[in-house]
């Protein structure tokens, strides 16, 4: 993916209407392998689309919204699957633990300078992403407008936050399973369906719909 033609084009967007100020970083793929299938080119895709992505655009409005000396947000949707691991997303859980870190990065880099970094962590969405792949025991799927709300409530705060996971259980749950021992908290995802919902318990009509696509675009 080339992203130096990214300030030609918020040139253009800024000139048609006005100075941005809120960026909401959310675009993202998926493609479900084993880490051996995994090309270069499947890494590229992911990792161009979930990450170099959100990084470039919030650097280069970062630094427009320091140059004018005006307050901004950026909000970066990342995963609750950045800081879980799932077999057969390997280059998706990458992608999204490094946006987070970027995040934390980015939060403390630019905590003086009026910019406030934000993260937010859903699970599962009910999205093309999604499609298909089966939902943990005990894990309600969420609706866009959830994730939504979330990011709304964010922006009218006027500060960062450094997580924020939807639904807010999700985070009681990930500390949770870090506290047990390594195992006891495989074990539980094990239980919840967690391990196989993406190699074996996916409807492989519906992914293999949306795989054709990202691999179109």
């Amino acid at each position: 993916m080339l992203f130096h033609h990214l300030p030609r084009a918020l040139d253009a967007a800024e000139k048609a209407l006005g100075p941005i100020t809120v960026l909401i970083n959310n675009a993202g793929i998926a493609i479900e392998k084993l880490a051996v299938e995994q090309s270069e080119a499947d890494w590229d895709a992911v990792i161009g689309a979930n990450l170099k992505g959100a990084y470039f655009l919030a650097t280069e409005l970062s630094r427009r919204m320091i140059a004018r000396k005006a307050e901004g947000n950026i909000v970066n949707i990342a995963s609750t699957m950045g800081e879980s691991s799932v077999p057969g997303l390997v280059s998706y859980n990458a992608s999204k633990a490094a946006v987070i870190r970027f995040t934390d990065a980015a939060r403390l880099e630019f905590r003086r300078s009026g910019v406030k970094f934000s993260c937010v962590l859903p699970g599962a969405v009910n999205t093309e992403l999604a499609a298909g792949i089966s939902q943990p025991r005990l894990i309600r799927r969420l609706e866009p407008a959830d994730v939504a709300a979330v990011v709304v409530r964010a922006l009218e705060s006027r500060r960062s936050h450094r997580r924020i996971y939807v639904p807010g259980s999700f985070g009681y749950l990930l500390t949770l399973l870090r506290l047990l021992p390594l195992s006891v908290g495989e074990f539980a995802s094990r239980i919840l369906g967690a391990e196989r919902a993406v190699l074996r318990d996916s409807n492989l009509t519906a992914r293999r719909n949306y795989q054709d696509r990202v691999s179109l675009s």
